[in-house]
């Protein structure tokens, strides 16, 4: 019997003891933001909103209001003017003053970093690999910015790259688009026409799409580029209008061959051409369109996640301005009120990174990362990101 009292009496102590923790655990929880080690990069973060995370640091550098960046082999990036420094890693790279004043970077997935740069006061970009030795030049050109360049790398290591036709300081020129083999940059039959080149991409079964500043995005085909042809489009609502594909649309592809566009209708005398505004996504297989949603009726551009749904960018109208994702059901709104600084980047895991500016009169630059179960917290959270 004694032994039973005893046995009772430190359950009971262990039960009170539980309580008092949980109770200042909830205290301290509503007292101060979360803050959470990311164990894989090694992330301080706070918790602004359901599954939306202000990044702090990396335990080495300071990320907040910092932009980032992803390469081919899943790293993740912080960028800064003359620095690059890999979050999780330990490698860093750096620009003397003077040195650069424009990078693009891109990391093949056996490491070896890759970089455009140009220099101020001389009209030169370069095409540079750092293989965690040495720095080697690949291609040297006269331009006075990395404008109207751009690089990639496909699942296989090839390096494919983009810059103004004949050297030219004028990015609207058209473009040439190479890879890199052994024998050196093997051009593609024809150049990229016209409208400013905002980047290069290889899918994963090794079609190269280039996206353009206006107008959809190209894929080469047959020796040509050619805009996706849409036809046969399946309604996803009731409220879908057919249309024909015109130039007054934005889209972006994936690396798994998913096309996203948004077409604005262009009503008046040239009805052939559509006046219904819709966004449609093509699955390999079939065209799918919606009626666009009124929030993103007047700007926007897009990203195609890894899972092959859409990450909107939308920075106008102010009230409607945020970054919304869109998967074929349901519109979910993030960040609202909040202008979402260049495009979200999204990693493999599905993780969002993007830099957000706060609408107040000294507005703030934070960066934040949306965690991939975030999808359908959004509905439920309130006011305005910081």
């Amino acid at each position: 019997a004694g032994e039973e009292v005893h046995d009772r009496h430190d359950a009971l102590v262990t039960a009170t003891l539980a309580g008092i923790l949980v109770t200042l655990l909830a205290l301290a929880t509503t007292a101060s933001p979360v803050v959470a080690a990311d164990a894989e990069l090694g992330l301080t973060t706070e918790e602004v909103a359901p599954g939306v995370e202000r990044v702090l640091s990396d335990g080495v550098h300071e990320i907040d209001g910092r932009w980032v960046e992803m390469g081919r082999d899943g790293s993740v990036w912080l960028t800064e003017e003359r620095r690059f420094a890999e979050l999780g890693g330990d490698t860093v790279l750096e620009w003397g003053p003077g040195r650069t004043s424009g990078i693009l970077l891109d990391v093949a997935p056996d490491g070896t970093v890759w970089v455009v740069e140009d220099t101020p006061g001389k009209p030169v970009v370069k095409i540079r690999s750092f293989d965690g030795e040495r720095w080697t030049t690949h291609r040297r050109a006269l331009s006075d910015s990395v404008e109207g360049w751009a690089i990639d790398i496909d699942a296989h290591g090839t390096v494919w790259a983009a810059w103004p036709d004949g050297e030219t300081r004028d990015p609207q020129r058209s473009s040439v688009v190479a890879s890199l083999d052994e024998g050196g940059w093997q051009l593609l039959e024809r150049r990229l026409p016209g409208r400013a080149l905002i980047d290069l991409l290889v899918t994963d079964d090794g079609e190269v799409w280039a996206l353009q500043l206006a107008g959809p995005p190209l894929r080469f085909s047959d020796g040509e580029w050619r805009p996706p042809t849409v036809d046969e489009v399946a309604a996803g609502d009731d409220g879908f209008a057919e249309l024909s594909l015109t130039d007054d649309l934005a889209g972006s592809v994936g690396r798994d061959g998913t096309v996203w566009l948004i077409h604005r209708g262009v009503p008046g005398p040239q009805e052939a051409l559509g006046d219904a505004d819709a966004i449609l996504r093509f699955d390999g297989e079939a065209w799918t369109g919606w009626s666009l949603p009124s929030e993103l009726a007047v700007g926007g551009s897009v990203t195609v996640a890894p899972d092959g749904t859409a990450w909107i960018r939308h920075d106008w109208p102010e009230e409607a301005s945020g970054l919304y994702h869109f998967d074929g059901t349901e519109l979910e709104a993030y960040l609202p009120g909040s202008h979402v600084l260049g495009e979200p980047r999204v990693t493999a895991g599905g993780s969002v990174w993007v830099v957000s500016e706060s609408n107040e009169r000294r507005p703030e630059r934070t960066t934040l990362r949306i965690a991939p179960e975030a999808a359908g917290a959004a509905r439920e959270a309130s006011g305005s990101a910081p």
